[in-house]
């Protein structure tokens, strides 16, 4: 009977192990660019554009004027212009 404990609990060990790695990186936010930019809270200053905002402007270069400024461009393919984003940026 223990061997058999010893097994289930070799079995989960194994699989939380290899389970870990993917969920960290589900935590990090690594899964999808634009995730953090949809589920951060609240910004006093926001970057709104499109791909060439989003990729070539960074908060970090403002650091020092608007220090807790998001950028919060798209590219054309994944902005949903128009009301839902007016929504989105209005909400942010």
């Amino acid at each position: 009977m223990s061997r058999i404990f010893k097994k289930i609990g070799l079995l989960t060990g194994l699989v939380v192990l290899l389970l870990m790695p993917i969920i960290w990186r589900f935590n990090v936010g690594h899964l999808d660019t634009h995730y953090t930019r949809l589920t951060t809270t609240k910004a006093p200053s926001l970057i709104i554009g499109t791909s060439r905002a989003a990729q070539g402007i960074l908060p970090l270069m403002f650091k020092e004027m608007a220090p807790h400024m998001q950028n919060f461009a798209f590219t054309i393919m994944h902005t949903p212009f128009g009301p839902t984003y007016l929504d989105l940026i209005h909400k942010k």
